[in-house]
């Protein structure tokens, strides 16, 4: 399937199925997603960002490191999610289980003085 684009209707019906496999204890929706999906991953992540304009973690743990300045540690594990420091750089993003839930990226942000950028995080990393 490589160099063919996947639709937002078949990117967004995998997300859907995701989404529900993690509520129901799942695990984290971008393992799922990967696991369920007949593309590589690279264009997985790519149409994952196109269509729904959040990315997914890279995985390179050494470009940040975990900040609970913001978000205690109990109510980051509470919501699935690890606020992370940008390495070299002020900013702190989010990198959550499912970055979809409006609730759970309200209640993870409301400490934030704005909106932090939001990841799509595996298993492993939180």
């Amino acid at each position: 399937m490589t160099g063919v684009a996947i639709a937002a209707g078949e990117l967004r019906a995998l997300l859907q199925s995701a989404r529900r496999l993690s509520r129901s204890g799942g695990g984290a929706v971008l393992d799922n997603l990967r696991r369920a999906s007949a593309w590589p991953d690279e264009q997985l992540l790519q149409a994952l960002k196109a269509h729904s304009g959040v990315d997914a973690w890279s995985g390179d743990i050494e470009a940040a490191t975990p900040d609970f300045s913001r978000l205690d540690m109990q109510s980051a594990r509470r919501l699935a999610c690890v606020p992370l420091r940008l390495v070299g750089s002020p900013e702190i993003v989010l990198a959550m289980a499912d970055p979809w839930d409006t609730d759970g990226v309200r209640q993870a942000t409301a400490s934030f003085q704005a909106l932090p950028r939001l990841f799509a995080a595996t298993d492993a990393l939180l």
